[in-house]
């Protein structure tokens, strides 16, 4: 049997900076940690924040609803 399921809501996670809630940019480097580290910086007072390759922002999200019999 196939089931179908549609998306609910579909969202992009973005890195706000704590200090001043501007958007953070990707510094495009990549820490050689394990696991990886992605450095972000904020473009407005310049403070830095890293995420770990899993809760890397900037990758499309998605909630589905409930599933339907196709």
């Amino acid at each position: 049997m196939l089931k179908k399921k549609s998306i609910k809501r579909l969202y992009i996670e973005e890195a706000v900076c704590d200090k001043c809630g501007s958007i953070m940019e990707s510094t495009g480097a990549v820490l050689m940690s394990y696991p990886e580290q992605y450095p972000y910086v904020c473009p407005k007072c310049g403070w830095t924040e890293c995420y770990y390759g899993s809760k890397r922002p900037g990758s499309i999200k998605y909630e589905l609803e409930d599933e339907e019999n196709v």
